[in-house]
């Protein structure tokens, strides 16, 4: 699967933000949050982690290369979300 065709969209809710993914041949979200993150940012990342874990999964019910842990790269806080 290319993981280009599955993107991370985040949506603002009266209790909060929540991520949903979408396949680029798909309207509807193919997985979703319920809106429990205090900001956009805490979704965002959230989303990113379920992506990676939803693509992992793929992979290896397809047997391919899984792909590495990357949440904790670039974020000045260890990785922590809100």
């Amino acid at each position: 699967m290319d993981e280009d065709l599955l993107t991370v969209r985040t949506r603002q809710h009266a209790a909060g933000y929540a991520w949903e993914l979408y396949r680029a041949s798909k309207t509807a979200a193919v997985k979703f949050s319920v809106p429990i993150y205090g900001s956009e940012e805490a979704a965002r990342v959230a989303g990113l982690e379920a992506r990676r874990l939803h693509l992992d999964a793929l992979a290896r019910k397809q047997k391919l290369p899984v792909a590495p842990d990357l949440s904790a790269v670039g974020n000045s806080n260890g990785g922590a979300a809100e």
